[in-house]
C-alpha cells in the first residue's frame, strides 16, 4: 500500500513529516491491522494465504465508493446479474423502436459516440502537440489539477462536437430530426457494451460504466413514459423521439457524480506522478488525453444528444467558437503561468561523472593534484575463462568488484549463449545492459556467461565493457552532514545546489549523485 495523495512532495526533500495531511498515518495503520487481522485469523490462515502461495486468483468483489460517503461492495455474480437486467431492459426498450429508420439511426448515432470520443482525443491531442512542440510550454498545468481541464477541456469539446456535425453533414433531414434520442440511445448502448466486455475480463472498472449504464437507462425509461403521457394528452401520432429536458437531468445525475469522483481521484495521482516520470515520457499527451476521456464520460450524456437540438450552421458555429476560445486558453497558460513553486516542484536529475576516459556532457577540468580513489578498485575481470574452438565459445565469469560503490550497472555487444541469469538470452548478436542494486557493505557481483566467438569476427572474442556506478557517499544533500565529503564532486554539487535554490525560488528539487565508470576489455 501506498499514501498517493497530494503526491507533489514524494520523494523530496519536502517528503516530510509536517506536510503529510493529518489523519492520513492512522488511516494507513487501520488498513494494515484490518489486513493482518484477517491473514491472520482462522479463516485467513487456513485458506487465503495458502492459495496466495500457490497463484493469484481473480478477485470475486468489486467496489467503489461515492462522494467518499457511501460505499458499495458487491461479487461479480451480483455484477453479471445486473447486467443481464440492463441488457434485458435495454433490448425491450430498442424493440418498442418499431420503426426501422429510427433503428438504423441509432446504429448511425453509436457509431457518432464513438468519433466523438475520438474527436475529443485527437483534439486535446493537438492542443497538447501545440502546447510542448511549438509554445514549449509544456507542464504548465502542473500546480493545480483542474488547469487540465481549463487548458485541454476545450479542443476535447471542440474535436467531439466536430466529429457530430460532419455525422450531421451526411445525414438526410429524417435522420436529422432522430438523432437526439438515437444519440441517447447510442450513448447507453456503448456504456452497457462497454461494461459487459470489461466484465468478461474481470476488471473492476467495469463498475463505472455499470453505474453508467444504470444511469442512462433511468433516463431512457423516463423518457419513454414522459412521451407516452404527451402523446396520450394530445391525440395525435405518437412521436418516440422527442426527448423531455427532466431526461437529461435524470440521465446526467450519475456521470457527474460519479465522473467528477473519477476526474478528482485520477487526475490527483497523474498530475503530480508526471512531475517524476522524466522527459522522455509524454505527459502533456498523457494528460491531455486522459482530460479528454474522463471529461467525454462526464458529460457525452448531455452535451452530444444536445447538440442536436440546434441548427446544423450553429453546431459549426459552436466548434469554431470553442475551438478560438480554447486557441485563446493555450496562449494564456503558454505566456501567463507560472507551474513550478516551492510546493509544486520541477524535479532535475544532476549526475556528476567521473570517468576514466572521456567526459559526458560538460566537461570539467579535473582539480588539480586528484586522483580518483576508485580508479583500482572499482573493477570488471574474466574469471574462469576458457576458449572451446571446437563449439567456437567462450566461457567466462565477470567479475564486478565495487568498494563504496552502489547500484553499479555494466553493458556490453556479444552473441550471449548462456548466462546465470533465470531468464534466457536474446538471440544473435545484441547490446546488453546489467544493473545491480545493492547497498552499503555490498562489494561484488558475478555473472556466470558462454559467449558464442565467430571464426568471421574474431575481434568479438573480447569483450568491451563500459561498467558505472553510484558512490556511496556521493550524494547531495543526502550526505550533508558527512565528515568525509567524497572528493571534489560533491563539493561542485554542493555549490550548485544552492545556486538552483537561490535562482529559481525553491520551485526546483534537485537530485545530485557523483558517479565514476569507465571501459575495460576482457
Amino acid at each position: 500500500m501506498a499514501v498517493v495523495g497530494d503526491s507533489y512532495l514524494y520523494h523530496t526533500r519536502k517528503d516530510l513529516v509536517k506536510n503529510i495531511q493529518p489523519g492520513v498515518a492512522q488511516h494507513f495503520a487501520e488498513n494494515v491491522m484490518a489486513i493482518v487481522k484477517h491473514l491472520t485469523s482462522p479463516l485467513g490462515a487456513t485458506h487465503v494465504l495458502p492459495s496466495l502461495a500457490r497463484e493469484v486468483t481473480p478477485p470475486t468483489s468489486i467496489y467503489f465508493s461515492v462522494v467518499g460517503k457511501y460505499f458499495f461492495l458487491y461479487s461479480t455474480q451480483t455484477a453479471w446479474k445486473v447486467l443481464f437486467v440492463v441488457v434485458l431492459a435495454s433490448a425491450s426498450l430498442l424493440a418498442g423502436t418499431t420503426d426501422p429508420d429510427l433503428r438504423r439511426t441509432i446504429w448511425k448515432a453509436t457509431g457518432g459516440v464513438l468519433s466523438s470520443l475520438v474527436g475529443a482525443a485527437l483534439g486535446a491531442g493537438v492542443a497538447a502537440s501545440i502546447m510542448a512542440k511549438i509554445l514549449e510550454a509544456g507542464m504548465s498545468w502542473f500546480s493545480k489539477e483542474t488547469s487540465c481541464f481549463v487548458l485541454y477541456g476545450p479542443p476535447a469539446l471542440a474535436g467531439a462536437l466536430a466529429a457530430q456535425y460532419f455525422l450531421v453533414s451526411r445525414s438526410p433531414p429524417t435522420e436529422i430530426a432522430q438523432f437526439e434520442y438515437a444519440t441517447l440511445f447510442a450513448i447507453h448502448l456503448v456504456n452497457v457494451f462497454v461494461a459487459i466486455i470489461l466484465q468478461f475480463f474481470q476488471l473492476g472498472t467495469s463498475s463505472v460504466f455499470m453505474v453508467f449504464s444504470l444511469g442512462s437507462l433511468f433516463g431512457l425509461i423516463l423518457n419513454t413514459f414522459l412521451n407516452a403521457l404527451s402523446n396520450s394528452s394530445r391525440r395525435r401520432e405518437p412521436d418516440w423521439t422527442v426527448v423531455h429536458l427532466a431526461t437529461y437531468a435524470v440521465a446526467q445525475v450519475v456521470p457527474l457524480v460519479v465522473g467528477s469522483e473519477m476526474i478528482v481521484g485520477l487526475l490527483g495521482i497523474f498530475v503530480p506522478l508526471t512531475g517524476r516520470m522524466g522527459e522522455v515520457a509524454p505527459v502533456e499527451h498523457i494528460i491531455a488525453i486522459m482530460t479528454a476521456v474522463l471529461g467525454f464520460l462526464t458529460s457525452a450524456t448531455t452535451v452530444l444528444p444536445f447538440s442536436h437540438r440546434v441548427r446544423r450552421s450553429v453546431l459549426l458555429l459552436t466548434v469554431l467558437v470553442v475551438s478560438l476560445f480554447s486557441a485563446l486558453t493555450m496562449l494564456i497558460y503558454a505566456y501567463g503561468s507560472h507551474p513550478f513553486d516551492a510546493m509544486h516542484q520541477k524535479r532535475i536529475f544532476v549526475l556528476h561523472f567521473e570517468d576514466f576516459l572521456t567526459p559526458y556532457k560538460i566537461p570539467l577540468p579535473k582539480p588539480y593534484n586528484y586522483a580518483s580513489p576508485f580508479a583500482d578498485t572499482f573493477t570488471v575481470t574474466a574469471l574462469h575463462d576458457v576458449f572451446n574452438y571446437r563449439s567456437n565459445t567462450r566461457s567466462l565469469t565477470l567479475l564486478i568488484d565495487h568498494p563504496g560503490i552502489i547500484w553499479t550497472a555494466i553493458a556490453f555487444d556479444a552473441h550471449v549463449l548462456e548466462w546465470s541469469l533465470s531468464s534466457p538470452p536474446l538471440e544473435g548478436y545484441q547490446r546488453y545492459h546489467f544493473k545491480e542494486a545493492s547497498f552499503y557493505g555490498t562489494n561484488q557481483w558475478k555473472l556466470d556467461l558462454v559467449l558464442s566467438v565467430s571464426p568471421r569476427h574474431p575481434e568479438r572474442s573480447k569483450l568491451t565493457v563500459d561498467f558505472m556506478g553510484i558512490i556511496e557517499k556521493g550524494s547531495w544533500p543526502g550526505k550533508k552532514l558527512d565528515k568525509h565529503p567524497a572528493g571534489p564532486g560533491i563539493q561542485l554539487l554542493e555549490k550548485l545546489d544552492e545556486h538552483l535554490f537561490k535562482s529559481t525560488d525553491d520551485s526546483v528539487d534537485a537530485m545530485l549523485l557523483s558517479c565514476v565508470g569507465g571501459q575495460v576489455i576482457v
